[in-house]
């Protein structure tokens, strides 16, 4: 929650999102054990957006796009 809020107060308007919401990595482990990754349908590109790069880094994320709105974000294990 706390990306999310970070992200839409400083990015604004220049990032617009359909749909936000959190997938599961890994569908056969345990409740304990779950990882997930947040997804968000966008209507603008991302990877451009200086100002997200900047927050992705700080909460040790990685962000791929997949499909045409699709935006996956997830942990970056480099960063651990």
């Amino acid at each position: 929650m706390e990306f999310l809020k970070e992200v839409l107060r400083v990015c604004g308007d220049s990032i617009i999102m359909e749909m936000v919401w959190l997938d599961k990595i890994s569908a056969g482990s345990k409740a304990d054990k779950e990882n997930y990754q947040l997804v968000i349908k966008s209507r603008n590109e991302l990877s451009g957006q200086e100002h997200l790069t900047k927050i992705i880094e700080k909460y040790g994320l990685k962000m791929e796009k997949q499909d045409d709105n699709l935006w996956f974000f997830s942990r970056n294990k480099s960063t651990k």
